[in-house]
């Protein structure tokens, strides 16, 4: 069943989607600040939220790690630290 901060995180992340682009919004977790079982459980969530809804769907690889590999890795080839 989806509860109330489902729906949340997807209006969120459509919220989101009206003031940037699909590709500036990627996913990051409080760790090592939280148990692995919390992070987990958060990202089982996300996929989940992402999952059921059609538009947020379509973004999901980009949102969970494509976006982050691409700034990452974009970075690492320069020898600078991302500071956008």
């Amino acid at each position: 069943s989806r509860g109330l901060g489902d729906v949340y995180k997807r209006q969120v992340l459509h919220s989101l989607l009206t003031i940037t682009a699909h590709d500036h919004i990627l996913y990051g977790s409080d760790y090592p600040y939280l148990p692995d079982a919390v992070l987990q459980a958060n990202l089982q969530r996300l996929k989940q939220t992402l999952a059921a809804d059609r538009e947020l769907a379509a973004y999901a690889e980009l949102f969970l790690w494509k976006n982050a590999e691409r700034l990452f890795v974009r970075s690492a080839g320069s020898g600078s630290t991302p500071t956008e």
